[in-house]
């Protein structure tokens, strides 16, 4: 799944998510991710991208940069919505059976 998922165009996709969440009801917002990982989601102030996945802000510290988009994305959605809704779609854990451990051999 995640290979065809991996190779599908991005708008392909996102057209998927919009009919399969309108079927179930779920409000589907689109925003755009562009400078979301300039700013620190903690203060606000401009930071410096050190490596690829590290954000660095020189008053709060070192971030992932994915998470640090990911959390000023949220936060531009509900700057622009007024509130952050708590309902909709939900996580769930995954379906496939974790691999069972194996135990060491007694003679070893």
């Amino acid at each position: 799944m995640r290979r065809i998922v991996g190779n599908m165009p991005f708008y392909r996709l996102t057209q998927i998510i919009t009919y399969k969440a309108t079927l179930k009801g779920i409000l589907v917002v689109t925003t755009s991710e562009a400078y979301t990982s300039r700013n620190c989601h903690v203060c606000g102030c401009e930071g410096d991208r050190k490596t690829q996945g590290l954000f660095v802000c020189s008053h709060c510290g070192e971030y992932s940069a994915d998470l640090n988009g990911a959390i000023n994305i949220g936060l531009k959605f509900e700057r622009n919505l007024g509130y952050m809704p708590l309902f909709g779609a939900a996580c769930e854990p995954a379906r496939t059976p974790t691999a069972p451990r194996l135990e060491k051999p007694p003679y070893l």
